[in-house]
């Protein structure tokens, strides 16, 4: 299940530009997967306040939500934590796909 990450590490001012376009979806893909519940917070959180203020539909303060969450996801360079949270969510992954083949296996013999 996923978890909020502490916003001193979401929000840390480090970023850089990917040095080619699998770099870039290297790094969307693990930050979304490392970073999901904070981009839906601050997409809640942008969304709401452009409403309250009254100057964007819920369509354009999704899409502005949208925006800043991309930018954040391709130039946030990958942290060592969420490396190692992806590796083992990966793993985990795998092992349960390598179970359930089996378990299909031992069904069709």
């Amino acid at each position: 299940m996923a978890e909020m990450r502490d916003w001193s590490e979401f929000a840390q001012p480090k970023f850089d530009a990917p040095v080619d376009a699998a770099n870039a979806m290297e790094r969307v893909q693990a930050n979304v997967q490392y970073y999901i519940v904070n981009y839906a917070i601050v997409t809640a959180g942008l969304s709401l306040a452009l409403m309250l203020l009254g100057g964007q539909g819920a369509g354009g303060a999704v899409g502005l939500s949208a925006i800043v969450c991309s930018l954040h996801a391709v130039f946030k360079p990958r942290t060592v934590a969420g490396s190692a949270t992806n590796f083992v969510n990966d793993m985990k992954k795998k092992g349960k796909s390598a179970i359930n083949d089996a378990k299909n296996d031992a069904k069709n013999k």
